[in-house]
């Protein structure tokens, strides 16, 4: 699932002049470091790409749970 919202004030180092992106990252059960550092790299490679929006603008947030319900029902 994506959900973008345009037109944010995202301030970094206490101004918003240069486009910041801050993407939160579910995930149901773990991983390792690594794989979320691999993942990091790929969303801000997307970003750049897509955005113009440099990796130094990106912040990525990871969180893990093993309770994620669905059509009434838990995984």
């Amino acid at each position: 699932m994506v959900n973008i919202a345009d037109n944010c004030n995202l301030y970094f180092n206490g101004n918003d002049n240069k486009n910041t992106a801050f993407v939160n990252v579910s995930i149901f059960g773990e991983t390792s470091k690594q794989n979320c550092e691999n993942l990091t790299a790929e969303i801000c490679k997307i970003l750049e790409n897509s955005t113009g929006i440099p990796s130094d603008r990106v912040y990525v947030k990871f969180e893990f749970s093993d309770m994620w319900g669905y059509n009434s029902f838990m995984f």
